[in-house]
């Protein structure tokens, strides 16, 4: 009778007091779990700042570029005037000369330019995986906080 009762009270009061102490550890888990998703955060405002920054400077060797470029159209055009004039010979041979050095770094800034593309490619890649790991990783702790906290109560 009352002896029977009372067990059976202090059984679910035990019963009660592990659930919420598994429900404590594992939100104790969880918030765990919520720092490092604050870690992926600061991962991707790093890797926002690098591909902004790698994108400047792709802008600024394309001007570089372009007027390496001009400075070629430019040579370019003075070799082959001096070409008709042949007292100027020898300005045309350090003309010719200067024209391929700038042709090679032409050459050169063209496939640093495109290097460059490629890794700000890359890393948006990775800027939209880490995005979509993150979102995910958010979406399965918000539905178990949800089922946690249902438990709870």
């Amino acid at each position: 009778g009352e002896r029977v009762e009372w067990r059976k009270r202090s059984i679910v009061r035990v019963q009660c007091c592990v659930r919420i102490w598994r429900a404590k550890r594992q939100l104790k888990i969880l918030k765990t779990e919520a720092r490092s998703v604050d870690h992926l955060k600061s991962l991707n405002k790093g890797l926002e700042i690098k591909i902004i920054e790698l994108q400047q400077k792709l802008t600024n060797q394309i001007t570089q570029n372009d007027i390496l470029v001009s400075q070629n159209n430019k040579l370019d055009n003075r070799c082959q005037e001096l070409m008709g004039l042949a007292s100027f010979y020898d300005d045309y041979i350090l003309l010719r000369k200067e024209m391929e050095e700038v042709k090679t770094e032409l050459k050169k800034e063209k496939e640093k330019g495109l290097s460059q593309e490629e890794e700000i490619n890359k890393m948006k890649m990775e800027l939209i995986n880490v995005n979509e790991l993150h979102k995910q990783e958010v979406d399965a702790f918000t539905e178990h906080i949800s089922y946690l906290e249902n438990q709870v109560t």
